[in-house]
């Protein structure tokens, strides 16, 4: 039980700042916030995807380049 009271003081609502949703905030107020909050998460995830997709063409070029066994330790030498 003292490891679940501890998990909900870490995640409580002190985390936020002020304009941070809360407890006061009613259903509408939310629902608006968690539209923005999706749009950010959209937004950001465009702006990755390109990136994520050249990471794998990379990786995946250099796999082709690698004897059996080898792609592990290649990927733990890039970190």
């Amino acid at each position: 039980m003292a490891q679940k009271e501890k998990c909900d003081e870490s995640f409580g609502a002190k985390l936020f700042s002020e304009g941070e949703p809360n407890q006061e905030w009613g259903v509408d107020q939310l629902g608006e916030y968690a539209r923005a909050q999706h749009q950010v998460i959209v937004d950001g995830e465009r702006m990755l995807t390109p990136a994520y997709w050249r990471l794998g063409r990379a990786l995946e070029l250099a796999r082709q380049h690698l004897n059996r066994g080898q792609c592990g330790k290649y990927l733990a030498s890039l970190g």
